[in-house]
């Protein structure tokens, strides 16, 4: 089991304050041990820092202030990271239990493999909750159910990983 590896979860918000405490329970809250949590907040003005401080003990690293825009956000949350691995969460997002990195994590993942990805549920505005599967064959992925080597981050930064073949 890799239960040595530091996985890199961050999370960018921008006046989140009625979705970031799911998002930080769901982060928190999980079973896998080594977890770097790092919250990029926009400079919100909604009292979402007031939530992020309620948990600060947990959280690796956090700031407030203003950026130019999600992948800005993103990547300066990629520069502090310092996991192995990185995945990005918006707030409003939460893994579908409290083992999911445990369970990604269970066995060794070859070297040779820059990122892994999962389904998704997606739930409709009428309450419905439907299952997305993703696929890098298709072209269908979407950060939330991707989970990245740093290296790769740090080669490329995020919004340009969109748009390469590695």
């Amino acid at each position: 089991m890799q239960d040595q590896v530091l996985i890199s979860v961050v999370t960018v918000s921008y006046n989140a304050v009625s979705t970031i405490e799911q998002t930080i329970l769901s982060v928190i809250n999980q079973t896998y041990p080594h977890i770097e949590y790092i919250i990029i907040d926009g400079g919100n003005t909604d009292g979402t820092v007031d939530v992020i401080k309620k948990y600060a003990d947990k959280i690796a690293y956090w700031v407030s202030e203003p950026d130019k825009g999600i992948y800005d956000a993103m990547n300066k949350g990629i520069k502090i990271a310092t996991g192995e691995w990185t995945l990005m969460m918006n707030s409003g997002d939460y893994f579908a239990g409290n083992d999911v990195l445990q369970k990604v994590f269970l066995n060794n993942i070859p070297q040779d493999k820059t990122f892994l990805y999962g389904d998704i549920y997606v739930f409709q505005p009428n309450g419905k909750q439907i299952l997305l599967s993703l696929s890098w064959e298709k072209g269908v992925l979407i950060h939330q159910a991707v989970i990245y080597r740093r290296s790769l981050h740090h080669e490329y930064g995020y919004k340009s990983i969109l748009y390469t073949n590695k």
